[in-house]
């Protein structure tokens, strides 16, 4: 019996130490490549264009078969040609863009198919039943966008073709993205009309700048591009982006304050303790305020330009009556407006 459990031990050990997952990929620049010599093959230019070589091709994962060798592997190429035009796709819920990234792929990213010896374009193979595994492998490596803020890349392509986008793409680069998400769908008749969208670049302004919306107080000391809050709505039937402020300001964007409140976007006037709800402890800090014995918080005054022709006379988020100063009557008017919950 002990010679029978030695065997099946061993021979299971044997097993473990030979298997080889199906779905295995290596980290980024692998030192030596498999596949480069099919490259320099089939892109000879590329090769005499860069000399020495060595930084125009990397093999960045690879994807295993059940015989243990690999069937394909995901490439990044760079091939000193350019071009003026601009792309934007969406392939494996991943966001590409380019600026000026032309050949061999408009992405730079590509596929060499092991059974057929042929390289790909990561546009030509969306279909993942082909390459099961892509989108996980792209997303574990952080290749391409998936939003950083979220997952919801409806209109990024017109995002990222937008010209106050591509301008700032084309001055920063590549990485200049930050992020992107849809964060609301208003729907007229069952049929989307705008979207609310949070979208960065690391392109920025050095300028504070403030707005305020309703009842809620937008603020920036970087005034961000393209949109100076971050935030901006998608305008469905003209396809065109407006920044929040402007949008706030056409007022022909039905239910945008109401979206503001239920995301909680921005800072609330009389929100003392940053909670994002007006309750009776903000009026009892505020009250402690006025008596000195706690200080506002630090963000309470509020500095920089005011982005909205209107002004709304607030200079403050704790002032609540909104008449350009912060007094007493600022707790008053919070205890009216608790009073209404009640």
């Amino acid at each position: 019996m002990k010679k029978a459990l030695a065997m099946i031990l061993t021979l299971t050990l044997i097993f473990c130490a030979f298997a080889i997952p199906v779905n295995a990929a290596e980290g980024p620049g692998i030192a030596e490549p498999m596949f480069k010599d099919k490259f320099d093959r089939d892109y000879p230019d590329v090769a005499e264009f860069f000399e020495t070589g060595g930084s125009y091709y990397r093999e960045l994962a690879y994807h295993y078969g059940s015989n243990g060798k690999p069937d394909w592997a995901l490439v990044w190429a760079d091939s000193g040609v350019y071009a003026e035009e601009y792309a934007a796709d969406i392939m494996f819920g991943r966001l590409f863009f380019r600026t000026d990234q032309a050949y061999p792929f408009i992405f730079t990213y590509g596929v060499y198919n092991v059974a057929q010896d042929r390289f790909y374009d990561l546009r030509s193979i969306r279909d993942e039943s082909l390459y099961p595994g892509m989108g996980r492998m792209l997303a574990d490596m952080n290749i391409g966008h998936g939003g950083s803020f979220g997952a919801d890349l409806r209109y990024a392509k017109q995002f990222l073709l937008s010209d106050d986008v591509f301008r700032n793409l084309e001055w920063e680069g590549e990485g200049s993205l930050i992020g992107y998400d849809v964060l609301y769908y208003h729907k007229t008749d069952g049929k989307t009309d705008w979207a609310l969208v949070k979208g960065q670049t690391l392109m920025q302004l050095d300028w504070s700048a403030y707005a305020v919306l309703g009842d809620r107080v937008f603020t920036t000391d970087t005034g961000d591009i393209p949109f100076e809050f971050d935030y901006g709505v998608y305008d469905v039937p003209e396809s065109v982006f407006v920044p929040l402020e402007t949008a706030y300001a056409k007022g022909t964007f039905a239910g945008l304050e109401e979206a503001l409140d239920e995301l909680n976007l921005g800072s609330l006037i009389g929100d003392m303790d940053g909670d994002g709800r007006l309750t009776i402890s903000d009026a009892t800090i505020m009250q402690r305020c006025f008596a000195e014995f706690e200080e506002f918080r630090h963000d309470d005054r509020i500095e920089g330009i005011n982005l909205l022709d209107s002004d709304s006379g607030v200079r403050y988020l704790s002032d609540v009556n909104r008449d350009g100063i912060r007094s007493i009557r600022d707790v008053t008017q919070l205890q009216r407006i608790l009073s209404q919950f009640e």
